[in-house]
Formats: structure tokens, C-alpha cells, sequence
């Protein structure tokens, strides 16, 4: 079975900061080419930083163009942290190329727990409401769908300032709700695969990118959603055959 499939999303569905082979997206995607024997022209496209209201215009355009039969979706991370310094954070956030991939320390999380305490002091809300968020993947979701593409949906993932990660927590079952009401979308819930974890064994220094570990779990929980969707597909053209 020939087999479309096309990521979209912010930079972390393409590994980023480490290579594109490291990626959840790559990693899983590679694994179903070699274990279940169907032909998949699997490709990607990534907005670095963007968050969901901003990519939703480029989905038409660079998620669908090539007439995909899967799309993985992802987005959240740039989203849904709220930053103690907003304007310093945006700034980062567009020259991602300074990003590094340095393992978080205890300085870190001690760090991450400041952070939290002081959003919470201050009232501090993320880069995105939490509506807007969920309308966005809402959009995108059946942006997909209308044109007879399957919508798969990757969770938000943890963060590393606890007040940014109850936003990202509260976020997973709503989207799951989100999913839910179109028929054909699947929903990966890596925030659960990743929260069984120590922070400092999935996060990066910055409490925002994923280590290589974590791009292995998240690559995990896609590969057995991407599995099962395949023997469904598969099951389905079966049956139109006979």
C-alpha cells in the first residue's frame, strides 16, 4: 500500500536542535517503512517557533500541497509556555539557530521552579491563550479532514517552568475533546509518555525542547497510532477489493 505521509508542525516535530534523523517524526515514520512493508513517502515541513494561529495560514499551502493521505500535527510548545520575560522569549524564539542542545542540570530545575513561582505571583499567561490554541489545531484539524487527508494529532508536550506545564496539561484531554468531534482524527497523547519521566531526562536546558530520549518516546507513542491507522487503512481497502 503506497502511503502519503506529511508533518506539520513547529520546529520539535523536526528534531530540532538535533538533526532531522533524531526526530520523532523521522524515527517513527522509518520504523513503519521497515516493519510493515508499505510504501510510505513520508515528508515534512516545520515553521520554526510558530505558534498555531500563525502556522494555520500555511497549511493549505505547505501541509496539504502535496495531497497527503496522513498529516501529523504538532504544535504547543512555542504556544503554551508563559515566559517571565516575554519579549526576551519572542526573541529567542526567532533565532532559534542559537538554541543549543544542552542537558538540563539541577541549576536548571531549580531554575524552571523559580520561573513557575514567579508566573504564578505575577499572573503570568502564555505566548497563546489557551482558546486560541485549541481553536487554531481545532481549524487545522478540519482544514485536514475537508480534503480527505487523516488528521493525526500530537498532545502538547511537558515543559519545565511548572506554571507553563499546568497550561500544557490542561490543554491535552481539551484537545483530545477537539479531536474527538471529527470522525476520522486520531490523537497521540505523548504528554503522558513523557510526563512518566524526570524533566531533566527529557528536557533541554532551556525546559522548552525535547532530548533526544524524549524525541525517542514521542516517536514511540506515533509509531503505534501511525501503526494502527495503517491496518486500518489496510482492513478498509481489503474489504473495497472483495
Amino acid at each position: 500500500m503506497d502511503v502519503k505521509i506529511r508533518g506539520f508542525g513547529a520546529c520539535l516535530i523536526g528534531g530540532f536542535p538535533h538533526g532531522f534523523e533524531n526526530s520523532f517524526f523521522h524515527l517513527a515514520t522509518e520504523r513503519l517503512r521497515l516493519e510493515t512493508g508499505h510504501l510510505l513517502a513520508a515528508s515534512i515541513y516545520t515553521l520554526g517557533g510558530f505558534p498555531a494561529p500563525r502556522a494555520l495560514r500555511h497549511l493549505p499551502s505547505h501541509g496539504l500541497a502535496d495531497h497527503p493521505e496522513i498529516v501529523v500535527l504538532q504544535f504547543g510548545s512555542s504556544d503554551l509556555v508563559a515566559p517571565v520575560r516575554r519579549k526576551r522569549h519572542l526573541r529567542s524564539v526567532s533565532a532559534q539557530a542559537r538554541v543549543a542542545a544542552h542537558p538540563a542540570n539541577s541549576l536548571h530545575l531549580i531554575r524552571w521552579r523559580v520561573q513557575g513561582i514567579i508566573g504564578d505571583l505575577l499572573g503570568l499567561k502564555s505566548i497563546t491563550a489557551p482558546e486560541a490554541y485549541l481553536e487554531a489545531m481545532n481549524q487545522m484539524i478540519r482544514t485536514v479532514a475537508a480534503q480527505s487527508a487523516i488528521p493525526v494529532v500530537i498532545s502538547p508536550f511537558v515543559l519545565g517552568s511548572p506554571r507553563s506545564d499546568r497550561i500544557a496539561r490542561a490543554c491535552v484531554p481539551a484537545l483530545a475533546k477537539v479531536v474527538a468531534a471529527v470522525p476520522t482524527a486520531r490523537y497521540v497523547n505523548a504528554y503522558a509518555a513523557l510526563d512518566a519521566y524526570p524533566r531533566r531526562e527529557i528536557l533541554l536546558h532551556d525546559g522548552t525542547h525535547l532530548t533526544i530520549q524524549g524525541q525517542v518516546l514521542v516517536s514511540e507513542c506515533l509509531y503505534n497510532t501511525l501503526a494502527r491507522l495503517l491496518r486500518d487503512l489496510e482492513m478498509q481497502s481489503t474489504r473495497l477489493a472483495i
